[in-house]
């Protein structure tokens, strides 16, 4: 019953709730970003701020419920394939997210997005694997208690 509950508590914590912002209010806020000064020329934004926008970006957009699922579910003998595969491949940005943006500003919005989504991958997969172990460690001793 205690593991029951364990479970879904880390369930809830990780997976992301329904509050966040939806893509109409992201387009919303980057548009306040470019609000034009007093002088009538907007500034060039620099390549760092436009890695920070990735990266909330990448906050916002790349889910981890089913990296926590894979990473609690792909885990035989042991083995972290979902961990493995989060370390291995680079999520990619939307078009939408890079259609508003400069040609030479898409490698740094895209280096920002890929820092801030490959880590909520690879902590979801690692936190539904660590979840994995700890059940099937629990399923193993219920088992040799019984014996």
């Amino acid at each position: 019953m205690r593991s029951t509950v364990l479970i879904l508590a880390i369930a809830l914590l990780v997976v992301p709730s329904g509050a966040t912002a939806g893509p109409i209010l992201e387009s919303a806020l980057r548009a306040a970003d470019g609000i034009v000064p007093a002088s009538g020329q907007s500034q060039p934004r620099t390549c760092q701020q436009i890695a920070v926008m990735g990266e909330q970006d990448g906050r916002a957009r790349q889910g981890m419920g089913g990296w926590f699922a894979g990473g609690l579910l792909l885990s035989p003998f042991f083995v972290p394939i979902m961990p493995i595969v989060a370390h291995t491949t680079e999520p990619v940005p939307a078009s939408d997210a890079l259609a508003d943006l400069e040609r030479d500003d898409i490698g740094c919005y895209t280096t920002g997005y890929v820092r801030a989504a490959k880590g909520k991958r690879v902590r979801a997969s690692w936190i539904g694997y660590g979840v994995s172990i700890a059940l099937w460690g629990s399923i193993i001793a219920a088992a040799a208690a019984t014996n």
